[in-house]
């Protein structure tokens, strides 16, 4: 079964269907927490795309994923909706399994360290706890997957990278010793809700995708501007420092103002 929807009440309607043999888990950016900056807006990503085409020498996927993970540690996190960690709690406890299975890597990014320890406390910053439904599972990194850095398993949180959601998945499930009867997954994107499901299927698992939009809805303080974005992706590669849309903004305001008053003179 898949759903779509912008709405936590629509989700609640499905998670209230879990027990202690389900396992409900969340994609990360996008459906518990998110970034008002405007380059992390969908509609934002093509432009993102074109840019680190004519902006970076041999350009590649890996050198777009280090630059947008560099962005996604520098930068304030919000809750998606304020009410989703009391939703997690309240799955945890009912004795419903939660985790979290995000496409973040297991690979230091410069100048901003463990993006794993990184995620964990982010998480927790906002009230999410997903170590609960582990307690005694120690970290392990899943070697025998092929990707460019072994998913990871740490505190109730799977990072895995360039890794197939799917089999990260699995692995997890292996390593738990749990074999749920249903699987709810919530992320926001329909390519890894499709690849997890091909996963469940092939498993004998029921499985519930929900495609969670909440994020969509929420915008950036400022308007969309073209030459705002560059220039903080500019600053970026000069100085390997992210400034906020707020930050440009004013920044940007203060030289126009300046330049005026040159002329002016």
């Amino acid at each position: 079964m898949m759903v779509v929807t912008d709405s936590l009440n629509t989700v609640q309607k499905y998670l209230s269907r879990a027990d202690e043999n389900s396992l409900v888990v969340f994609d990360c950016d996008d459906v518990l927490t998110t970034l008002a900056e405007q380059l992390w807006k969908p509609s934002n990503r093509e432009f993102f795309h074109e840019w680190c085409e004519n902006n970076i020498a041999n350009y590649s996927e890996q050198e777009l994923y280090d630059t947008a993970t560099f962005i996604l540690m520098s930068t304030d996190h919000y809750l998606v909706n304020d009410h989703m960690p009391a939703v997690v709690s309240a799955l945890q406890n009912k004795n419903v399994k939660t985790v979290v299975l995000t496409a973040l890597a297991n690979k230091p990014i410069a100048n901003v360290g463990d993006p794993v320890t990184w995620r964990i406390e982010t998480l927790e910053k906002f009230g999410y706890t997903f170590w609960k439904s582990w307690q005694n599972l120690p970290t392990t990194e899943f070697t025998n997957i092929k990707c460019s850095y072994p998913p990871v398993y740490r505190s109730g949180v799977i990072c895995c990278g360039d890794a197939p959601k799917g089999e990260s998945l699995a692995k997890f499930l292996d390593y738990a010793k749990f074999k749920p009867n249903r699987v709810i997954f919530i992320d926001d994107l329909t390519e890894q809700l499709e690849n997890v499901q091909q996963m469940c299927q092939s498993h004998g698992l029921e499985f519930t995708g929900i495609q969670y939009l909440e994020a969509r809805n929420i915008f950036s303080k400022i308007p969309f501007s073209k030459e705002r974005m560059e220039y903080q992706l500019q600053i970026l590669r000069q100085q390997n420092i992210w400034i906020s849309d707020l930050q440009a903004e004013e920044i940007l305001r203060t030289r126009f103002e300046h330049e005026k008053i040159q002329h002016q003179q």
